[in-house]
């Protein structure tokens, strides 16, 4: 796969410092919502957050794009 195609997947460490979590908190939520996806590890962790088990012990978050600007109501005049 391209760069330009990887999901960017964040490392516990500082998706917990955005979620404002310790890591091992972060960690253990991830653990307690971990579920089988095929071949995959994966926990849904609400509001768009999933994280993806690597290995043992190691896990990738994902965090949902940001929204962007709301458009201009069509005929270009608002109430």
């Amino acid at each position: 796969m391209d760069d330009s195609k990887r999901l960017p997947y964040e490392t516990i460490a500082s998706a917990a410092a955005r979620l404002g979590l310790s890591a091992d908190a972060l960690r253990a939520r991830c653990r307690r919502a971990q579920r089988r996806d095929g071949r995959r590890v994966v926990a849904e962790l609400g509001g768009g957050i999933t994280a993806i088990k690597l290995g043992r012990r190691s896990w990738r978050v994902l965090f949902p794009p940001a929204p962007g600007p709301t458009p201009a109501p069509a005929g270009g005049r608002s109430i």
